[in-house]
């Protein structure tokens, strides 16, 4: 694709993985939701693996990008003229993303929890109906933007930034991860 800095390869890495659990979680949504939202063993491990991805994988990748590469390949864009109206940079929009990523999460997490403690039939199936558009929102989301940072938002980290401010995010992000 790019002759991408390692760094910027290694995330990528971790997206495919994260596009593998995302398909699994879609295609989970879809069947909960022809099963007239009625939870099997099958959809409630995927969801739960969704969940637990989201929490210890997900968020904490966003946290790398959002602390090492963002904040300098931001103040790059800006210089360089890579924004639009108000100063807004392509990663103003990521970083946009990773906060609705939080926000779609907890109440498709929270909405499901939810449904489970009404006795209400009618209003259980609403609230799962919120929760599974919800999910697929979310699953979409993810994907734009796994898309939007593999062919938009690294290729300009590549063009952008140094060969030795990419090394040193890169030994950054190696001492983080041995504590």
């Amino acid at each position: 694709m790019y002759n991408l800095n390692p760094v910027l390869n290694d995330l990528i890495s971790e997206h495919k993985e994260l596009l593998e659990i995302v398909a699994k979680f879609d295609v989970a949504l879809t069947d909960f939701k022809t099963a007239k939202y009625i939870l099997n063993d099958d959809t409630n491990q995927i969801f739960n693996q969704f969940f637990n991805y989201l929490d210890n994988e997900i968020l904490p990748h966003n946290k790398k990008e959002e602390r090492f590469l963002f904040p300098l390949l931001n103040e790059r864009m800006l210089e360089t003229g890579e924004h639009g109206l108000d100063n807004i940079t392509a990663v103003d929009l990521m970083e946009d993303d990773h906060v609705k990523f939080v926000q779609l999460g907890s109440l498709v997490f929270n909405f499901l929890g939810l449904a489970a403690r009404l006795p209400d039939g009618h209003s259980r199936y609403l609230v799962l109906d919120i929760a599974y558009h919800n999910g697929k929102e979310l699953a979409e989301l993810l994907r734009l933007h796994v898309f939007r940072e593999d062919n938009t938002i690294f290729p300009l980290a590549q063009k952008l930034l140094t060969k030795e401010e990419l090394d040193s995010i890169n030994e950054k992000l190696t001492h983080v991860s041995a504590t």
